[in-house]
């Protein structure tokens, strides 16, 4: 999840932790996030963008994001694979609009 120390602050003032479990499934249909209590499903076509952050990745979901820690790759090539199978099952113009995921893969 991304977060500043005042976010944190903020979660713990509230009993909330600030590490979460956390699962991403790419399944043919779409994306199913599941992030503490918090369960999230997009379906393919509303997945309009797919990008990089110095320590994320990024599924824009039309007006949300589902955000995937890039440390929860054991290696570079997980994380490459990873990417490659998520832009593959996205729309041809949700592909071009995500640049950095092309670069990594080398498309």
């Amino acid at each position: 999840m991304v977060m500043g120390p005042s976010m944190r602050r903020a979660l713990a003032r509230r009993g909330q932790a600030y590490e979460q479990p956390l699962t991403l499934r790419l399944t043919p249909e779409g994306l199913d996030y599941d992030l503490g209590d918090v369960r999230m499903t997009a379906r393919w076509a509303c997945v309009t963008d797919f990008y990089r952050t110095r320590k994320y990745w990024v599924f824009l979901v039309q007006s949300s994001a589902m955000v995937l820690p890039r440390r929860f790759f054991a290696s570079a090539e997980a994380e490459r694979a990873f990417i490659a199978e998520a832009l593959s099952r996205m729309t041809q113009t949700a592909q071009a609009r995500s640049s950095d995921a092309a670069q990594l893969v080398g498309r």
